[in-house]
């Protein structure tokens, strides 16, 4: 497609690799299976905590900037292609919890891998991960699927929540709160996936109800905020005669005697008019 001989040699070579994964794992025990799966959900997990550290701390190789925010990228150094890696790691815990209800190691890996999927930011990664939770609901069951996915979920909403405050590029870092939130997060989806099926989907459900209500009234907030700026044409008035008074003032405090001399005699009389002595002092005639 590209004219160039050799420019499909890449994608080739990646796709006979894929393969050849995939029948290697057919081959493996399931000691074996298990040790690569765990090795696969450590590597997810370490993508994920390197972008929020790099959003928490700002720094530069594990976070982008873009549009005023900071957004999680960790070591891959772009949002939208550590948001491919972990959507369909986070998608392979939550089919494992689906059919392994109760697994709290999953739970904290699930809730770490949609956190750090969150702190990304992609719209291109949530979509996939909506397309991906549809699909694993068809194959394991709506119920089983919600049961699974209702305390990650709902973990990653709060530690994300927490996140936010540190993610606009014009405000300092909020460390604290979100290391909070994530050990909140953290808590709450062990203590839902505890609970039973009703009580956790009504706790799940209140969660997100409360995560949204405060992203409507932030937004809210922020566009009151704005407009009670605009609304207001005498602050922008108000400063501009000020910042005018400021260098009419350091213009007098710079002017040289050789200036002041070259004063014409008419301005000199009439400052002196406004000056009357008594005593020792002068006082300035309003």
């Amino acid at each position: 497609m590209t004219g160039v001989a050799g420019a499909g040699v890449g994608p080739a070579l990646l796709l006979v690799g894929l393969v050849a994964v995939l029948l290697v794992c057919r081959r493996l025990r399931s000691e074996d299976r298990e040790i690569l799966l765990a090795g696969v959900i450590g590597i997810g997990l370490l993508v994920s905590l390197t972008g929020w550290l790099g959003v928490v701390g700002r720094a530069g190789p594990w976070a982008f900037q873009a549009q005023g925010l900071w957004r999680a990228s960790s070591t891959l150094t772009y949002p939208n292609t550590t948001a491919a890696v972990l959507v369909p790691i986070s998608l392979v815990v939550l089919g494992r919890l689906a059919a392994t209800p109760g697994s709290m190691p999953l739970v904290m890996a699930g809730t770490g891998l949609l956190t750090g999927l969150a702190a990304t930011m992609s719209r291109a990664g949530g979509l996939a991960l909506v397309v991906g939770l549809l699909l694993l609901a068809a194959l394991s069951g709506v119920r089983a699927t919600a049961r699974a996915a209702v305390g990650p979920v709902a973990g990653a909403l709060v530690a994300s929540l927490s996140l936010v405050p540190s993610m606009p590029a014009a405000d300092p870092s909020r460390p604290t709160l979100a290391l909070v939130g994530l050990c909140t997060g953290l808590a709450l989806a062990m203590v839902t996936t505890r609970l039973g099926r009703w009580p956790a989907l009504v706790l799940g459900v209140g969660v997100l109800l409360a995560g949204a209500t405060r992203l409507l009234a932030s937004s809210w907030l922020h566009r009151s905020g704005s407009a009670g700026q605009r609304g207001r044409p005498g602050v922008r008035s108000e400063g501009l005669q000020e910042g005018h008074r400021c260098r009419q003032r350091r213009g007098l405090a710079t002017t040289s005697p050789a200036a002041a001399r070259q004063t014409p005699r008419s301005s000199r009389s009439n400052a002196d008019l406004n000056t009357h002595p008594i005593g020792d002092a002068a006082t300035v005639a309003i």
